[in-house]
């Protein structure tokens, strides 16, 4: 059974082969004939960009003799008057309706994103909190999202101090 199925693999290749072949074939006669007749094909997209009749387009933009910026011909644009003021948009202000499932920012939670994380990381002391740990309590109070964005924060500020730990992530202690 596994010789039929090893014939026909073989059967398939030399197929391939042949058809390849005969790919490789035509090929040989398209450039022959674009030789006869003086075309160059060019043998990347990157080379030169051939109309049907072989000659190169010119490259985008204004026409080679002309000044840039310079318009022939045409309707002109009529100049706009000053009028000493400048317009300034007027926002509307407008509240924002609790229906949305969204609520005032500002006063979300009883208890700031920072206070948090530093009552966390005082009460655990020296031996610290896991950034982890951190976060999923973060996350229980349905604040959006992580703590580590408040935490690297405290860092820079210099009210957390941030260890490595012997696992993965990081340790958190006071400063």
């Amino acid at each position: 059974m596994a010789t039929s199925k090893l014939k026909e693999l073989e059967v398939m290749v030399q197929k391939l082969h042949e058809e390849r072949q005969g790919h490789l074939d035509a090929i040989a006669e398209i450039d022959a004939t674009f030789e006869q007749l003086g075309l160059v094909m060019p043998e990347s997209p990157a080379g030169a960009a051939l109309t049907r009749a072989g000659k190169r387009r010119r490259k985008p933009g204004p026409k080679p003799g002309r000044k840039k910026g310079v318009r022939r011909g045409g309707r002109k644009k009529a100049a706009a008057k000053p009028t000493g003021k400048k317009k300034v948009a007027k926002r509307k202000v407008t509240k924002k309706k609790a229906s949305r499932g969204k609520a005032a920012t500002g006063n979300r939670y009883a208890v700031s994103g920072t206070d948090l994380i530093t009552g966390m990381v005082s009460k655990a002391g020296a031996k610290g909190v896991p950034g982890g740990e951190i976060n999923k309590v973060w996350k229980a109070e349905g604040r959006a999202g992580t703590a580590y964005n408040i935490l690297s924060q405290l860092v820079k500020q210099k009210k957390v101090k941030r260890k490595d730990s012997e696992g993965r992530g990081s340790l958190y202690v006071p400063a």
